[in-house]
């Protein structure tokens, strides 16, 4: 049963970004950008949930780091290194 579920969902999901992405790419432009905005915002606010909850488990100094992180930098002994660019 639960397999089934499985699969069901991940059939839907399937279904639904293929008719967005579908639906992006023909109309194209400024409504692509649109559209793929908006699932950037969806995308973070899973990271958006996962920072929060690590933050009131484990405290606010946590946060910071995230933040840190998140900015593109990486804390070495109090110093700051940027990050290498491809």
């Amino acid at each position: 049963m639960s397999m089934a579920v499985g699969l069901a969902a991940s059939a839907i999901s399937l279904f639904i970004g293929i008719a967005y992405g579908a639906v992006a790419g023909y109309l194209g432009g400024r409504t692509d950008h649109v559209m793929m905005r908006v699932i950037e915002v969806l995308s973070g606010l899973r990271w958006c949930c996962f920072v929060i909850f690590l933050t009131v488990v484990f405290g606010a100094a946590l946060r910071c780091c995230f933040l840190h992180h998140r900015r593109g930098g990486l804390a070495v002994h109090g110093a700051h290194r940027p990050r290498a660019d491809p």
